[in-house]
């Protein structure tokens, strides 16, 4: 579910339709949703270094996560951040 593509992509997007229709954003498409994002905390920079990196890497717990509008909004700016 990312957008824009590329490395270091743009906004994340939600692809939820219900979402889709009161935000506006546009759907992924399906060569979106072939790309790939590994993302990982930083060594040394959480106490639960292990178990946030191991629920990133849950792909349906991403997905529920990202129709939170704030943490989607909060995931954003984390991205926006780093550019």
């Amino acid at each position: 579910m990312v957008g824009g593509g590329g490395v270091g992509g743009g906004l994340l997007e939600n692809a939820n339709p219900l979402i889709y229709e009161r935000s506006g954003e546009r759907p992924v498409t399906a060569g979106e949703e072939d790309e790939q994002m590994d993302v990982h905390i930083t060594p040394g920079t959480h106490a639960s270094e292990h178990a946030v990196n191991k629920q990133l890497a849950d792909k349906e717990r991403v997905a529920a996560a990202l129709e939170n509008t704030h943490l989607l909004e909060v995931v954003n700016q984390c991205l926006s951040a780093r550019s």
